[in-house]
């Protein structure tokens, strides 16, 4: 249960970083880019603090295309100066959510 609380709060905060960056970022890309990533982040966050019973599949699919979203805002961020907070935000949610992957396929 802990790693699920510590990759929702990853989530929003890199939530938080890439929506900051976007505010600031190059409107073409690489703002597009951080806000795909915000609300992919937001919206897992949002499922991983709901309580009661969720369908494991879908918990997987969601926590994977956050881990995914956070991957590639990462890597466009590290290429952009002044992007190192996002892309260190994105890193770390995605390695996160890599972790709470792991408990999962445990779980099963």
């Amino acid at each position: 249960m802990e790693e699920r609380f510590a990759c929702a709060e990853a989530c929003l905060r890199c939530a938080r970083a890439c929506a900051r960056h976007a505010g600031t970022a190059d409107p073409a890309e690489t703002g597009r880019r951080d806000l795909n990533c915000v609300e992919i982040c937001d919206k897992t966050a949002r499922l991983l603090s709901e309580q009661g019973d969720q369908d494991e599949e879908e918990l997987r699919f969601r926590v994977e295309w956050s881990r995914t979203a956070c991957l590639e805002c990462a890597a466009m961020c590290e290429e952009r100066p002044g992007s190192r907070a996002c892309a260190e935000a994105c890193l770390e949610c995605a390695s996160i959510c890599a972790l709470f992957l792991a408990t999962l396929s445990t779980a099963c």
